[in-house]
């Protein structure tokens, strides 16, 4: 299934703020993409049921991801069609967990969405006494998030873990690439090496894990990666 995932689309994701007039305004917050298998449909059951209008449909699977969940008030740009989410489906194969969106377009030219200014973004991580599956990067719980500048270091806290835990850093792959460690001058290096493997790209974010347990100062505990 994995091969089909060939089609490039965008989420983009508003919310609803009042404006002077006291009516309900849609801002934009947050644009990403993500390869997906699309498909044509002939049409909806449900959509006709309903009586709404609408010129094409489309059947559309993504990787569910747990850090960008989905949700029916998103909106999905395909081709220059702007689709309407009318139902969302989870469907698991393995051990990987996909998402199945029944969408439609009356292709009324909806209005293009522009993002707001980006200074920085949520870098999000964690530790657990199993190594990180690379494989299975959904599966994974983080900890721990907070915003950082695109440029610059990222400085996580990994205070709260114990001893023996496996750590996992990921960050969207808008941001400068991470290619050392600090936790300490007796611990650090240029990343892969012993301790960190080598780092993963997977729908615009970038994975960095530990191979091993490391050795942490245990007094110093936050874990610049520049």
């Amino acid at each position: 299934m994995i091969a089909e995932f060939n089609r490039r689309i965008t989420i983009n994701r508003y919310e609803f703020q009042q404006n002077s007039y006291g009516g309900n305004i849609a801002a934009p917050v947050l644009s990403w993409q993500l390869w997906a298998k699309v498909e044509p449909t002939a049409g909806n059951r449900s959509l006709d049921q309903a009586q709404i209008n609408y010129s094409k449909t489309f059947r559309i699977t993504v990787r569910a991801e747990v850090s960008r969940p989905l949700f029916n008030t998103d909106e999905v740009v395909y081709l220059g069609n702007v689709l309407i989410v009318n139902s969302i489906t989870r469907e698991a194969e393995g051990r990987v967990n996909f998402l199945i969106m029944d969408t439609y377009t009356t292709n009324e030219g909806a209005e293009p969405y522009i993002p707001p200014p980006v200074t920085g973004s949520t870098v999000y991580w964690g530790w657990s006494l199993t190594p990180f599956d690379a494989g299975n990067v959904e599966a994974f719980t983080y900890q721990r998030q907070a915003d950082f500048a695109l440029t610059g270091n990222i400085n996580a806290d990994y205070t709260a873990a114990s001893v023996g835990n496996y750590l996992v850093l990921k960050y969207p792959d808008t941001f400068s690439e991470k290619t050392t460690w600090f936790n300490s001058m007796a611990n650090s290096g240029t990343m892969p090496d012993q301790v960190f493997d080598d780092t993963i790209v997977i729908d615009n974010f970038r994975y960095v894990w530990t191979r091993l347990v490391p050795a942490l100062e245990q007094n110093n505990k936050v874990i610049i990666y520049g």
